[in-house]
């Protein structure tokens, strides 16, 4: 059974080329979403929940440290795995609630080894 993926980032090229990498490395990509209010909207419809959710740290309407919070009271099965360019957000997105946190333009092998990590 394949890991469960949603992406929230509010950069549609970037959402693009990571379902890509996570789709040839395996990974079902079940929710997109171009900021926090999105994805729990898309959650509060959704037929099939995400395992693991990468999530953005700067975007407008609602950030990841906002979503972070959200989601662990909502949907507490499911693994938050901050994503930003910058490394100094990633104390912001532990302390809101993420379990693991992993840099952009973090290599495919990266990537699936921190989703391993936060679904074993």
């Amino acid at each position: 059974m394949k890991t469960k993926i949603a992406i929230v980032d509010d950069s549609r090229m970037l959402r693009e080329r990571i379902i890509q990498m996570l789709d040839e490395l395996g990974y079902e990509v079940v929710i997109e979403a171009e900021n926090g209010a999105d994805f729990l909207d898309q959650l509060n419809r959704a037929s099939s929940m995400p395992d693991v959710c990468l999530l953005d740290m700067e975007m407008p309407v609602m950030n990841g440290c906002k979503a972070a919070t959200a989601l662990r009271r909502l949907y507490p099965p499911i693994k938050i795995l901050g994503h930003s360019f910058d490394a100094a957000n990633e104390s912001a997105m532990l302390r809101a609630g993420a379990h693991g946190f992993i840099a952009k333009g973090a290599t495919p092998e990266e990537l699936s080894e921190k989703i391993a990590e936060l679904v074993a």
